[in-house]
């Protein structure tokens, strides 16, 4: 499928740049080479599958994509949310066991 853009030329001499074209935000971003709908199939199997699973499902279903780009779309996604959210609570074991092992709390 191609996709067909007007271009229209400055005719002002001392602009830099000579040629523009409409920019059609709601389909790609600038200078993307896939459409918003591929972009979302790539993300939601990515991230319910993961890199190297989400490759093979995709290439089964016709959009041959390497684990690096889908990986990439995952972190693309995340950097545009921005930190909207931070960490309040971390989890972290209580106290580590090593085998046979318990801390003095939990024998008594």
């Amino acid at each position: 499928m191609k996709l067909c853009l007007q271009c229209w030329l400055c005719r002002n001499e001392a602009c830099e740049r000579k040629t523009f074209t409409a920019q059609l935000s709601e389909v790609a971003v600038p200078r993307a080479r896939r459409t918003e709908r591929p972009t979302e199939i790539i993300y939601l199997l990515g991230h319910g599958v993961g890199g190297r699973p989400g490759e093979c499902l995709i290439k089964r279903i016709g959009m041959p994509t390497s684990d690096d780009t889908i990986l990439r779309c995952l972190k693309r996604r995340v950097k545009a949310r921005g930190s909207e959210e931070t960490a309040r609570v971390v989890g972290v074991e209580d106290w580590a066991w090593r085998e046979g092992t318990r801390p003095a709390e939990a024998r008594g």
